[in-house]
C-alpha cells in the first residue's frame, strides 16, 4: 500500500471446482503490458491493451492467427467519456443486461475475500 492508502499492486491465482485456474495481477507500481491472455487446451486468446480493447486475436494450435478488430474512436466510445451506468440510467434500466446486480456482489465478495486473506482493512472499516 502507498502512502495514500492505494493498492500499489496485487497477485491473485483462482482455483475452480471443474479444475480451470485463473492467474491475475494488477498495479501501478510495476512496468508490464495490460492485457488479457485467457489459454485452454487448444490454443489462448489474447486482448492487447485490455482497459481499452479495440479487438483481440485468437492463437489455436496447428491454425493461423485469427485477429478481431473494433476500432473506436476517442470521440466516441473512448475509455475516459464511456460509461455503461449512464447508457443503462437513459434507457430506464434498473440493472446492467452484461452484468446483473448478483453478479457484481459476487464481484464485491471475492474482493472481500481477498482483502481478508491480505489483511487488509480500509481506514472506514470496521
Amino acid at each position: 500500500m502507498d502512502i495514500t492508502g492505494v493498492d500499489e499492486r496485487s497477485f491473485y491465482l483462482f482455483e475452480y471446482s471443474d479444475g480451470r485456474i485463473a492467474s491475475l495481477s494488477s498495479g501501478y507500481t510495476q512496468s508490464t503490458p495490460c492485457e488479457a491472455i485467457i489459454s485452454g487446451s487448444e490454443g489462448y486468446i489474447r486482448v492487447p491493451q485490455f482497459l481499452a480493447a479495440q479487438g483481440f486475436s485468437v492463437h489455436k494450435e496447428g491454425h493461423e492467427t485469427q485477429t478481431h478488430s473494433y476500432p473506436f474512436s476517442d470521440n466516441e466510445n473512448s475509455v475516459l467519456r464511456y460509461n455503461i451506468w449512464q447508457d443503462c440510467i437513459k434507457q430506464g434500466l434498473l440493472q446492467s443486461p452484461i452484468l446483473a446486480h448478483d453478479e457484481s456482489v459476487q464481484v464485491m465478495q471475492t474482493m472481500d475475500t481477498l482483502r481478508s486473506q491480505w489483511n487488509l482493512k480500509y481506514e472506514d472499516e470496521k
